[in-house]
């Protein structure tokens, strides 16, 4: 914990967490690094930020990906709109890339889908 939750002028809640690099860490993976990862809750929204900085002298690629969780009653009766026409990666069949043709998903069975370039807002009913 690098910043304890507060508040600020408007109401938001901001709290922010941090890791940096540690000989456990080096052993894995042998570069000197400080990821920070801040949370802003508000009364309507949630914001998260995730920093990366390289604190060696060896350059490094680095990659994340942020997983939404929603709970629902019935994965079955739910849809999700916005992702028409995008394309995705489908996991489940060697990283194939195709074209979502769909208004509305439903999740019919196991899927693996990385979709590319999505819009901010999504709608899931």
């Amino acid at each position: 914990l690098e910043q304890t939750p507060e508040k600020d002028p408007q109401g938001n809640a901001t709290v922010v967490y941090s890791l940096t690099d540690t000989e456990d860490t080096r052993r894995l993976w042998n570069h000197t690094f400080k990821l920070t990862y801040t949370l802003v809750l508000g009364q309507t929204t949630f914001k998260t930020t995730l920093k990366v900085q390289n604190k060696g002298e060896t350059a490094f690629n680095f990659t994340t990906l942020l997983h939404n969780y929603f709970r629902v009653d019935d994965i079955r009766a739910v849809t999700v709109s916005g992702m028409h026409g995008l394309e995705y990666i489908d996991k489940t069949r060697n990283f194939e890339r195709f074209t979502e043709s769909r208004e509305l998903l439903r999740v019919e069975g196991f899927v693996d889908y990385v979709y590319i370039n999505t819009p901010s807002s999504h709608v899931i009913t």
